[in-house]
């Protein structure tokens, strides 16, 4: 997985409460990277605070809860890895919280990759396949592939707003071209703030590719009437509706 340019801010969206369990999921924008993951123990815990104080200089050292991961790699000396950041207060509301409620706190993920779920389950055409996933937000774009039910590439382009969607998707498959064995997409799939038909439109003409606002309900059994609005704007709930077919 490549995962670049992304800032380590921290916000929450609450999701996914059964009877007996809670899920949540973070804003992917928690995600970011480090290149030196030979680094283990205490030199890896050292360089992951390092690594805190760039974003949040202000940060005591038990502030957040860090875990890393690292990435396959050709390299012999350094791979690439996946760093997650929570606010420790955050984690400690969530679970009185839930507490509260005499639930069972399960899951916190991120809310990219459990998009990723949403759109395997929805498009299992795009199996053996790789395609572009786009998430619009009003502070940004998160953009990303998706190969074998695996995001592969992440990228943060921050202040771009959804009118720029077009713009921000061209400029993406242009850097994927300079990744080595990188494949362009072959299709392109969007969620988040409404995206207006034309720029749909606008997208498949300037980049020749398939692209698709997620239907999240498209092969989802309903278990009852569904609010009309809902279904008609269900790209907005992937996020959700990924870490349900997650925990389920």
């Amino acid at each position: 997985m490549n995962i670049r340019n992304i800032p380590l801010v921290m916000l929450l969206a609450t999701l996914s409460v059964t009877a007996q369990a809670a899920s949540n999921y973070l804003s992917g924008r928690q995600a970011m990277t480090q290149s030196a993951t030979s680094l283990k123990g205490q030199p890896l815990n050292d360089y992951l605070q390092w690594e805190l104080k760039q974003y949040f200089p202000e940060a005591g050292a038990k502030d957040f809860i860090l875990d890393s991961h690292p990435l396959p790699s050709d390299s012999k000396d350094a791979a690439p890895g996946f760093m997650i950041g929570v606010r420790r207060g955050m984690v400690m509301f969530l679970q009185k919280a839930t507490r509260d409620l005499k639930l069972d706190l399960q899951i916190i993920d991120i809310d990219h990759l459990c998009t990723e779920k949403t759109l395997s389950f929805n498009y299992p055409e795009i199996s053996g396949h790789s395609v572009a996933l786009f998430c619009l937000r009003m502070t940004g774009t998160i953009a990303s592939v998706v190969h074998g039910g695996e995001v592969v590439d992440f990228q943060w382009y921050s202040g771009q707003s959804p009118a720029e969607c077009s713009k921000t998707v061209g400029t993406y498959l242009k850097e994927l071209k300079q990744i080595e064995g990188m494949s362009q997409p072959d299709a392109i799939f969007i969620y988040g703030l409404p995206v207006p038909p034309e720029t749909v439109k606008q997208i498949r003409a300037e980049t020749e590719t398939q692209t698709i606002v997620i239907n999240s309900l498209r092969k989802l059994p309903l278990a009852g009437k569904v609010y009309e609005q809902f279904t008609k704007e269900s790209n907005r709930f992937a996020p959700a509706i990924g870490l349900g077919l997650r925990t389920s």
